[in-house]
């Protein structure tokens, strides 16, 4: 066992140590061109957000990585163009310039430039990337797509920091749905084959998708269900209980702490539908306090809606959840930027109620010979306490068109990989698994 575990340190030590060797080839000040007024304080001296230039400060820490990269696509995407449609070079072959010209009509040949910045600093592990379009076409498919705005998230002025375990927001959803249907509808056009979906609707005797996507832009569908909903749309999971019903696969809805959020234009737009069809199906619409209501079937053990003027909630419990919504509303909420997309992952809170269980749970069922090193890899990785988990989170953008990403985790989301890469590696050892 101890050889095992020391032909397991040895590599982990490896695979650290060109990390730990990053500020012998990048100087601490890098410049960026992206504004970084999103971005969280990370203990840098940082000039006014909009000036252009970035400066990245190290820490304290042993661990200390910086790197910024720039990169300019104009030059390499034009010769590309031109290798793939003129009949000197691969435009001789037809089925090759089809694909060129359908993708010029998205606008991937007028991407100008890429940007990455990575920085491990403190006790943070931080990435930034994007790109920026040169002169697209407006009915591009990207010009169309990067041109839909950052919008202020309704769900995450409900939600308390720390609260959840995993929190996804999507933005413009049916917007983006429907340009994305039609360009998989325009890209099988352009090069003579037959997209998939006209055969399933074909079958189901609905007709051509062409025909139906027509007539959904001359009814202008998009924009009455915009009337309605924003297009946001939320998946918050609060928690999930037993682990082990999980793994049994003995569930029932009530042992899901999730809610799903969709954002709300015109909330008295519903109305209509509810005193139509709500009646007749049973349902109860109750006024509850702080300006929500509360859909439900009675006696039945089914999911109920919480309403207010900006926000429908689907749900197990309404009244339990409207005083959770508005708990977290009255701490000021996430305080999120506006943008399209977030993924946040409470690894703290998964650690305490996945991961930990499950790694007992394997434990649990080892032989009792086997010894695993549980002390020894926690002091040779410095293992801190769960807590130092934190958010694993992920954000996207559409600064002036164009397209950014950040995402951000705690160094403590690697030591802890570490770790349990170290002991199952001893664990797997000892069984004979390799």
């Amino acid at each position: 066992m101890q050889r095992i575990f020391i032909i397991v340190a040895c590599g982990l030590l490896a695979m650290a140590s060109p990390a730990l060797a990053v500020d012998d080839f990048y100087g601490p000040d890098q410049p960026t061109k992206f504004d970084d007024s999103r971005r969280p304080d990370l203990g840098g001296a940082r000039p006014a957000a909009g000036t252009g230039v970035q400066v990245l400060t190290a820490g304290d820490s042993a661990w200390e990585e910086f790197l910024v990269q720039d990169i300019d696509y104009s030059g390499f995407l034009e010769r590309l163009y031109v290798l793939l449609t003129n009949e000197e070079y691969l435009g001789k072959y037809k089925e090759v310039a089809m694909v060129a010209e359908y993708l010029d009509t998205t606008g991937l040949f007028d991407i100008a430039s890429g940007h990455t910045e990575y920085q491990i600093t403190g006790d943070h592990i931080h990435l930034m990337g994007g790109m920026e379009f040169g002169d697209l076409d407006p009915e591009a498919y990207y010009a169309r797509y990067y041109g839909l705005p950052d919008v202020d998230l309704v769900s995450g002025h409900y939600l308390a920091p720390g609260e959840y375990m995993l929190y996804i927001a999507l933005t413009h959803l049916p917007q983006k749905a429907f340009m994305q249907v039609q360009e998989m509808a325009k890209s099988a056009e352009m090069m003579g084959g037959e997209f998939e979906l006209d055969e399933v609707m074909g079958e189901l005797g609905m007709g051509d998708l062409g025909d139906v996507l027509t007539l959904l832009e001359v009814l202008e569908i998009d924009e009455m269900i915009g009337n309605v909903m924003t297009g946001e749309l939320a998946l918050v999971v609060y928690g999930i209980g037993d682990i082990g019903k999980f793994i049994e696969g003995d569930i029932e809805p009530q042992d899901l702490d999730i809610a799903i959020m969709l954002g709300l234009s015109d909330a008295s737009q519903i109305d209509p539908l509810l005193a139509r069809f709500g009646a007749e199906a049973g349902l109860v619409d109750e006024e509850l306090d702080g300006g929500w209501r509360r859909l439900y079937m009675p006696d039945e053990d089914a999911p109920e809606v919480l309403m207010n003027h900006e926000v429908a909630v689907l749900c197990m419990d309404a009244v339990a959840t409207a005083e959770r919504l508005e708990t977290a509303a009255a701490g000021g909420g996430l305080g999120l930027a506006p943008c399209q997309l977030v993924f946040d992952l409470n690894m703290a809170k998964l650690h305490e109620q996945v991961i930990g269980p499950l790694a007992m749970m394997g434990e649990a069922w080892l032989d009792e010979d086997v010894v695993l090193p549980d002390d020894e890899m926690a002091y040779l990785l410095n293992l801190p306490d769960p807590e130092a988990l934190g958010h694993m989170t992920f954000t996207t953008y559409h600064p002036d068109g164009n397209y950014q990403m950040e995402m951000e985790m705690k160094k403590a989301v690697v030591q802890y990989l570490l770790y349990y890469l170290g002991v199952g590696l001893c664990a797997a050892g000892q069984s004979g698994a390799f």
